[in-house]
């Protein structure tokens, strides 16, 4: 082939692959394919931490009552303490308002009456409810529920990991003498040997979508393939999806086994310090929202988690059957956050109150 052929051919088939990928662009375009990306959450709170506000850049369920766009609504919560409600009001406008106690716990109890049974709850931000309204919460449901005989204290604080959850555990007990306690674990809790914290190098813990958060003050471009960034969304999730999962996984198992160990101490630790004040002890582990309604990739460590805890005499419930099969999305708070939203509270407060009525009614 001479070369002026061959420059001829190389140059219908660069056209060509020009053309097809112009089409496909138009293609995604118009389909409305997208590699979403979102201005970044903000959680803001008071410098005493018991007024926080939890801002999101949209509300596609509707649901977040706060509209940081008003001056008044902006007014109000710095009233209460909580800084820079100015500052991030164009980027993320939709938020939700939380009031803690004196003991940072979501709760408006009181002096416990003569005759009521009071259920402590302790765990991370699934159980405090972040982006969730205080009416929603699972304690929330769990405390109406269960009727007027029975108080329940949400003491579920975001952040609060072993061997944090240890550490704050013996002045709860103090504080509201309970009867009953739930420690609500999510599989993130577990303590982490150094050696295995190293190899946190994901952006997306399965939790809260940063690799989709653009950086404040980042806009997005306007101008760019909208194929080529779907492609690279979908490599990206994909490969940080399966090291995520895989580092869960291993979190449970001899890559962590100094961790995994230490966290059964502290969970042994927190049901003897129960028992020593007269309260019961269960553990629920709440899921991770993630493929419940295809191959959800931690089932395995539920039966784990279950034996090491018999081994200990501590009392375990799951609450992921009751999730398990439903459609995963319409259960967040939103799309870039994977806490659970109203809707999953009220699924796992449903599971879980014959759970706690039956171990109230065993003290009686």
């Amino acid at each position: 082939m001479d070369r002026g052929t061959w420059a001829k051919r190389a140059g219908l088939a660069a056209m060509s692959t020009f053309v097809c990928l112009l089409g496909a662009e138009g293609v995604v375009r118009v389909a409305g394919i997208d590699a979403p990306r979102w201005a970044h959450a903000n959680h803001l709170e008071s410098e005493d931490k018991r007024t926080v506000v939890d801002a999101y850049p949209d509300d596609p369920r509707s649901y977040f009552d706060l509209d940081l766009s008003r001056r008044d609504i902006r007014s109000r919560w710095t009233a209460l303490g909580v800084p820079r409600l100015a500052e991030v009001a164009s980027r993320t406008p939709h938020a939700v308002g939380l009031r803690f106690d004196e003991h940072l716990c979501r709760s408006d109890s009181g002096e416990e009456p003569a005759g009521v049974a009071r259920v402590l709850v302790v765990g991370d931000s699934f159980t405090e409810g972040q982006g969730v309204r205080g009416p929603d919460t699972f304690s929330a449901h769990l405390d109406r529920g269960l009727g007027e005989g029975v108080d329940v204290v949400n003491c579920g604080r975001r952040g609060y990991d072993f061997p944090a959850l240890a550490d704050t555990f013996p002045s709860r007990l103090d504080a509201y003498e309970p009867d009953l306690v739930v420690y609500a674990m999510v599989l993130n809790d577990a303590q982490r040997s150094d050696a295995f914290s190293a190899r946190q190098r994901y952006l997306d813990d399965w939790i809260v979508d940063r690799r989709r958060m653009l950086a404040d003050g980042e806009p997005r471009a306007r101008w760019r393939s909208r194929l080529w960034d779907v492609l690279v969304d979908r490599v990206e999730g994909f490969r940080v999806g399966n090291e995520t999962t895989q580092w869960y996984l291993d979190m449970y198992g001899r890559k962590n086994a100094a961790g995994w160990a230490a966290t059964q101490d502290h969970i042994a630790g927190m049901g003897a310090a129960a028992s020593a004040r007269g309260a019961d002890f269960v553990v629920v582990l709440l899921p991770l929202l993630v493929q419940l309604d295809g191959t959800y990739a931690f089932e395995p460590l539920s039966p784990i988690i279950a034996g090491a805890l018999a081994e200990r005499g501590v009392p375990f419930h799951d609450t992921t059957p009751a999730l398990l099969g439903r459609p995963t999305a319409p259960l967040w708070v939103h799309p870039m956050d994977r806490h659970p939203n109203e809707r999953a509270h009220q699924i796992i407060a449903d599971d879980l109150q014959p759970v706690i009525a039956a171990m109230l009614g065993a003290r009686s």
